[in-house]
Order: C-alpha cells, then sequence, then structure tokens
C-alpha cells in the first residue's frame, strides 16, 4: 500500500527479494527492498557497517511524512569505486531499503533522479488503487465436449477466449474434452 516512482525509461526487475531498476546506460542501479532490521536507525547501522562501505547515515529523514534515515556512501568493488545513498523508511510495521548508486564518475549526474525517486516513496491513498480486488480462478469441469468458444458462453469470465486459452494451455480452436 505505497507508492514508488523509478526514474523515467529505466529498466525494472521484479524480484522476490525486491525491485531493482537499472538506468538506460546500465552505470546506475536503484534498489527497494524490506530490511530484516526493526527499525530506520538499525537498517542504517547495518548497511553502513558492513566491510566495503565507507560513509555513514546523516539521521533521522522524514519521507511524505514517514520516519526515516538516510545516508551517502562509497563501496569499493572489483570494478572500481561506486557512490550512492541508502534511505530506510519505516511504514506500516517493516521497514523499507532504498539504495541507489553508480560509479563515482558517473554519480553526479544522477544524483538528483535516483534522490527524487527515493523520497517519491509515500502511503497510497488512491482510493481507485486501494479498492482493486484479485481475479479468481474457478476450476470447472465440463459435462460434454466443447469448443473454447462454446466453453467461454458456457463458462462467462472476466478474460478473454485468448487468455482463457493461455491459462489453459491450448490454442484458441481447441476441442475441451469431457470431464
Amino acid at each position: 500500500k505505497f507508492v514508488f516512482t523509478f526514474p523515467q525509461d529505466w529498466k525494472t526487475l521484479n524480484q522476490k527479494q525486491g525491485v531493482i531498476a537499472g538506468s538506460q546506460e546500465g552505470d546506475a542501479i536503484l534498489q527497494l527492498s524490506i530490511s530484516a532490521s526493526s527499525s530506520p536507525d538499525a537498517a542504517s547501522k547495518a548497511f553502513f557497517d558492513q566491510q566495503g562501505i565507507s560513509g555513514q547515515s546523516v539521521g533521522q529523514q522524514t519521507v511524505n511524512g514517514l520516519s526515516g534515515v538516510s545516508g551517502s556512501f562509497t563501496a569499493e568493488t572489483q570494478q572500481g569505486m561506486l557512490q550512492g545513498k541508502a534511505v530506510f523508511v519505516a511504514y506500516e510495521g517493516k521497514v523499507f531499503e532504498i539504495i541507489g548508486y553508480s560509479t563515482q564518475e558517473k554519480w553526479p549526474s544522477y544524483d538528483r533522479m535516483i534522490n527524487s525517486s527515493m523520497f517519491s516513496f509515500a502511503p497510497l491513498t488512491d482510493q481507485s488503487k486501494l479498492s482493486v480486488q484479485p481475479m479468481r480462478v474457478e476450476i470447472v469441469t465440463t459435462s460434454r465436449s466443447m469448443t473454447l468458444d462454446q466453453f467461454a458462453t458456457t463458462f462467462p469470465s472476466p478474460i478473454n477466449v485468448q487468455t482463457l486459452a493461455i491459462i489453459n494451455q491450448v490454442t484458441e480452436n481447441a476441442q475441451i474434452k469431457s470431464g
């Protein structure tokens, strides 16, 4: 129940452990994930205490009315020095970790854009989005053979025949067997 805006035209990858976005040039990263820590302070300490990370949190930071901590860092990697920013935000009993970085040479050109995205994190208040309900799957056993079109007519659904074919792993002109 939150909103977060990645930089425009960045490619995103939604994974189980978080969402990662990369610049078109592939030289900057922004990651949003949930921290294992119980507070923004603890998450910040855990991040900045990692070996190879230099920097420190700048202390309490409000992010759209939410309690947070932020700080800048550098990190030495086998590919060279990275520079970035980390923001830790408490929301609905979780701590969200937002990390953005690039090479030290490129960081000045990404700093403002990444910072803007980091501080876009906010509670979702749009009722039209909060009231969205998931679609439900119903398993149906047919009593007779029929085409997929006939099936769709007999068992009405909010999805189209093309999607129905994909879900059932058949072609659109398939014959559905009884049972």
